[in-house]
Formats: structure tokens, sequence, C-alpha cells
């Protein structure tokens, strides 16, 4: 999945890490990148390890929780997100809370 973000034009600083800020639920790996969604600013995101909504077609799930960004076209919805599920199987989602 780094390698996606890393060969997809316009995506920037493109980590992979473990967030130890959220005690009650452990560890949490997470993929984060910005990505251009409009001409005059970039935003970051992170998608974090989510246990699967259905194990049997597949154990990865990713999901960032997002605001007002309107229908992005990089994130999961988009570019990336049908690159990560095409190359690496994995699916990802947002929520806008």
């Amino acid at each position: 999945m780094l390698v996606v973000l890393n060969e997809t034009p316009e995506v920037s600083d493109a980590k992979l890490g473990i967030d130890d800020h959220n005690y009650d639920e452990g560890l949490r790996p997470y993929l984060q990148f910005r990505a251009p969604e409009s001409p005059t600013w970039t935003y970051t995101a992170k998608f974090y390890l989510q246990p699967p909504h259905n194990p049997i077609q597949g154990p990865f799930e990713f999901m960032a929780t997002l605001s007002g960004l309107g229908a992005p076209r990089y994130l999961a919805t988009g570019i990336v997100g049908q690159q990560w599920k095409t190359r690496c199987g994995v699916k990802s989602y947002i929520l806008f809370p």
C-alpha cells in the first residue's frame, strides 16, 4: 500500500506508522499521506487499520475520519482507494462525522 502511495502522482509525504495514542485500543497501524484535493490546498489523510466488516471477503480494511472535504479525488473514494483495492486487495473507507 505504501508503494501505491509513492507511485501515485501528486501524492506526497507517504508514511507507514503505528499510533499508540489510543490506549483503549492498543497499537494501531496506519498509512498517512498528503493529497491535493483542490488547486489551493492539500490535505493530510491518515487511514487506520480496522477490523474487517466481513472477514470472508478479506481481512484488511483501512478507514480515515475526515470532515469538510466533499468528494475527495485522491482518497478512499478516488485514485488511491481504487489502486489499494486493485493492487493490494484492501478496502478503504472515509467516515464523515
